[in-house]
């Protein structure tokens, strides 16, 4: 495969992976204020600084205020995009099936850990 065509791959990936962060970052600050609104003042999240404890937090209290809500399902799809992307990106610029498998492979488990607890 020529480095050009390798490197259009990359491309089209890299933005794709990109958009899904984008748009995932959208959904999370709806569910965010969609959590807020519920909430008591002394309870309401920030909606900057984020870090896996904070995060694991408003998807409890969403899932908590919201059983049948589709924003974490929204989200868990757009990263599970984002991560395969990423290892088709991985792939292109490596052109190891084994790299890549690694590399979506870990961020996929790492997603559904997270949107599991």
């Amino acid at each position: 495969m020529s480095d050009s065509i390798r490197l259009g791959i990359l491309f089209v990936f890299v933005i794709a992976a990109a958009t899904c962060g984008l748009l995932s970052t959208i959904v999370l600050q709806r569910l965010v204020s969609e959590v807020n609104s519920q909430l008591p003042p002394d309870r309401r999240y920030y909606p900057y600084w984020w870090h896996g404890i904070k995060y694991w937090r408003v998807l409890q209290d969403y899932r908590r205020l919201y059983p049948s809500g589709v924003l974490v399902r929204q989200l868990h799809a757009l990263a599970t995009v984002m991560a395969i992307a990423f290892a088709f990106a991985v792939f292109a610029v490596s052109l190891s099936a084994f790299a890549a498998l690694f590399a979506g492979g870990a961020m996929v488990t790492w997603i559904w850990a997270l949107h599991r607890w």
